[in-house]
């Protein structure tokens, strides 16, 4: 008996693993709906009602599913609790095909629309076409209520109308049967008759309305087709509920990620139509597909600090210009020592160093799901769980085919690409009892089947860099445990599968811990040397090791020229320096400050001790290596953008950069920059003048 019980909670655990592929299966085939409503033209109906009428049968297949489960008895307290965990699964998926039932669920209004609109050709913006449907159905339920001797089941005002609104459609149709007919709407002068064919449209160029019926458009104006005539002038209406003629050379096919929003229309049926086109396009991410299949696990997520870096938000540029105090009298993170000559230094809260040893366990994701992984790497920041509290660094990890689950990073950072050193400084002057860093572990990927790109998140983990007790944590190593989700999203695991299929044994769910996915970091304190360059810098920032003498420089220069060398303090005018005005951007640059780096340490290399006691000179050397350097190397028109996830366009940079930087070494610059061969952009005064009221206005 007992076993036969073990063996109903495992048919049943069976039953549900089908049920949710069959939901899933569902889901896709209704987000392929979705987008197939505007890849076609119009409103697929009889698709919508097979997808309904199978949702409903799912329906009912789980709640009787659901009545079986509960009539299992149980004894044992394992048994029990895996009998609760089924039920509580099964409710949970009922509540979704529920939800997607809701979404499928047909309307009749709209229905009669569509089917009007593809069989008659009627003019959706005649706001007569809005009481012909509702005419039509209150005419269905008028017929439906008509008894077999011919007269009517009930009797009231409403009948009443209903039955006047027949006559007089019956004797409107006799008058049109006996006289000649009349001219369709959709019937021009030219004679060219087309069927309304519902597609979206985008504006190349401004177009001015001549006539009463033409529609004014504007550059990026969408637009949908009510009718193409042959004439080239096509009826078009515009978000607005506009319609009007506007010339077919003026338009192309609509890219769905610009359709803007709507307002909705009273008594207008046509904005029933744009409110089925916003559904239809709302964003569905490759995420979104790859999970619907099973694909990818469940805790994976669109890459959350990646979108926020793609928008131009918390880059390390807006961090590394001054801050004005609230009087814009002032900065309120950069002071200035009369008695050193120097910036003067400021300890903060929050002066720590990480270091990324590795990732492991890591869900292997490449060739399985059809994807292209450009790269695999950490996105680091300051967080204290609500909001982002600084620029976001990201460092690339190491990835070899039979260490498929394991991400790594170099123990020796010496000569490292930038995006390759592991070890990073954070800095920061916030009071927050939940600061802590931030670790996303992302991919970026290209789909092969479509071209698509994108960035995945593989978990994410959240080191608090204080105790309850507002006491710095140790220097140590930490073994993390990857979350999935994003970091608002709690109890989320990267792969549930891995703890579900342990979910009942004790010693394996013990087990099971262990193949969870784990980052290892390492905690340390900066040297006494490193505090000195540390505590000069901006309050907050996070970024290389490799970096630190180079910000150092940068903020002693601006220092100089902000506090020391302007006659007043309220001035504004734009000061004259290359770097200054060049070098915040320069450092988003991986490959730029590889170069940087290269012949700095060549020039340091070959010069005198007694010269590099001599913090004005290495100063002065620092800004001649950087206009060598990396100055030319912005303002190169042969130089290909920098694409982070571009294996491509960073080795065609890489071949470039290594070309200068060999002329460099070789002390032949000039001729470089002189020779015909060399192509750079146009000359902008921004290239020399640094503007603090417009880095303070970007910022």
């Amino acid at each position: 008996m007992a076993s036969e019980k073990v063996q109903n909670l495992k048919q049943t655990r069976k039953d549900y693993g089908s049920l949710q592929k069959q939901f899933l299966a569902l889901s896709n085939d209704f987000q392929l709906y979705q987008k197939s409503v505007i890849a076609d033209g119009g409103h697929e109906t009889v698709k919508a009602k097979k997808l309904y009428e199978s949702c409903l049968k799912l329906k009912t297949t789980v709640s009787i599913t659901i009545q079986k489960a509960a009539k299992i008895e149980t004894k044992k307290e394992a048994q029990k609790k895996e009998k609760d965990v089924l039920v509580t699964d099964f409710e949970k998926l009922l509540g979704n095909i529920d939800a997607l039932a809701k979404k499928l669920e047909p309307d009749p209004v709209e229905d009669e629309y569509f089917r009007k609109a593809s069989t008659e050709g009627f003019d959706e913006n005649d706001s007569s076409n809005g009481e012909d449907i509702e005419a039509s159905s209150e005419e269905g339920e008028a017929e439906g209520q008509v008894g077999d001797d011919g007269e009517e089941a009930s009797s009231g005002d409403s009948d009443e109308d209903v039955s006047v609104e027949e006559s007089q459609d019956e004797d409107e149709e006799e008058e049109e049967e006996e006289g000649e007919p009349e001219v369709d709407d959709e019937q021009h002068s030219d004679g060219s008759h087309q069927s309304i064919n519902v597609h979206l449209f985008e504006a190349v160029a401004n177009f001015e309305g001549q006539q009463k019926e033409d529609l004014s458009i504007k550059v990026g104006d969408v637009l949908a087709l009510i009718t193409a005539r042959d004439d080239g002038w096509w009826l078009m209406e515009n978000n607005k509920q506009e319609t009007g003629l506007v010339p077919s050379t003026y338009l192309k096919v609509v890219d769905q990620d610009k359709v803007e929003d709507t307002k909705d229309r009273p008594q207008s049926k046509s904005s029933a139509l744009w409110r089925n086109i916003k559904q239809a396009v709302a964003e569905t991410s490759v995420t979104d597909v790859l999970s619907a299949f099973g694909a990818i696990p469940a805790g994976c997520r669109p890459s959350m600090l990646g979108k926020v870096l793609s928008e131009g938000q918390h880059t390390v540029a807006s961090y590394l210009v001054p801050k004005l105090s609230a009087s814009h009298a002032g900065f309120r993170d950069l002071f200035w020592n009369q008695n050193s000559n120097k910036i003067r230094q400021r300890a903060l809260r929050l002066l720590r160093m990480i270091t990324i040893v590795s990732c492991r366990r890591i869900p292997f994701i490449g060739r399985a799901q059809n994807l292209d992984v450009t790269s695999r790497h950490v996105r680091l920041c300051l967080f204290d769980g609500s909001k982002i509290l600084s620029n976001i660094h990201t460092v690339r990890a190491t990835f070899t085919e039979n260490r498929s689950t394991t991400w790594s990073f170099p123990s020796r950072p010496n000569h490292l690409p930038s995006d390759e050193e592991p070890t990073c400084f954070l800095r920061s002057s916030d009071m927050s009892r939940t600061l802590g860093a931030l670790l996303e572990l992302g991919i970026s990927f290209i789909r092969k089947s479509t071209g698509e790109e994108g960035e995945l998140s593989c978990g994410w983990v959240h080191l608090p860099l204080f105790d309850e007790h507002g006491t710095s944590l140790h220097s140590k190593s930490y073994e993390l445990l990857v979350h999935g989700g994003t970091p608002f999203e709690k109890g989320v695991e990267v792969d549930p599968s891995v703890s579900r299929r342990e979910e009942f044994n004790p010693l394996r769910t013990l087990l099971s811990g262990s193949k969870q996915p784990r980052l290892v970091v390492r905690l340390s304190s900066p040297s006494k040397d490193q505090k000195v360059i540390l505590n000069t810098l901006p309050d907050v920032l996070v970024a290389p090791l490799g970096y630190l003498h180079f910000v150092s420089f940068y903020r002693q220069l601006l220092a100089e020229a902000l506090l020391c060398d302007r006659t007043r303090m309220d001035s504004a005018e734009l000061i004259h320096s290359p770097l200054l005005s060049t070098f915040s951007s320069a450092v988003g640059v991986p490959d730029l400050m590889d170069a940087l780096q290269v012949v700095w340490a060549e020039r340091v290399k070959t010069t005198p001790r007694s010269e590099k006691r001599d913090a004005e000179h290495m100063r002065e050397l620092f800004v001649t290596v950087y206009m060598e350097t990396v100055y030319p190397l912005l303002h190169n028109a042969s130089l290909v953008c920098s694409r982070f996830d571009d294996h491509n366009s960073t080795e065609a940079r890489r071949e470039e950069i290594s070309k200068h930087v060999k002329k460099v070494k070789e002390s032949r610059v000039l001729a470089s920059l002189l020779s015909s061969d060399s192509q750079f952009e146009p000359l902008d005064v921004s290239e020399l003048a640094f503007d603090l009221l417009s880095h303070h206005l970007k910022s």
